[in-house]
């Protein structure tokens, strides 16, 4: 490919997001890669949206979990595993 040349942008899987009809108040993702960027954008919306998230495939770099800390600090339950998160508001 010549220099400066652009090359077509072929998008990789793309995460599934379900919002559970029980529950309204709970938000489901499957990352199709442990990505940090879509790791913190997803737990973000859900606290700025005060909902509940379980998060499948999460980043587990330092930068992500050191997030998680500072939100359990705020009153957040964050539960992370090898394959999963579940975040939580704080109790009312």
């Amino acid at each position: 490919m010549r220099r400066g040349a652009h090359r077509p942008h072929h998008p990789g899987p793309s995460p599934q997001i379900t919002a559970s009809l029980d529950d309204p108040g709970q938000v489901v993702i499957d990352l199709p890669f442990r990505s940090r960027g879509a790791s913190v954008v997803a737990v973000l919306r859900a606290v700025v949206g005060g909902h509940r998230l379980l998060l499948g495939n999460p980043n587990l770099s330092p930068e992500f979990t050191g997030m998680l800390d500072c939100l359990r600090q705020a009153g957040w339950r964050a539960y992370l595993g090898e394959d999963t998160l579940a975040v939580e508001p704080p109790a009312l």
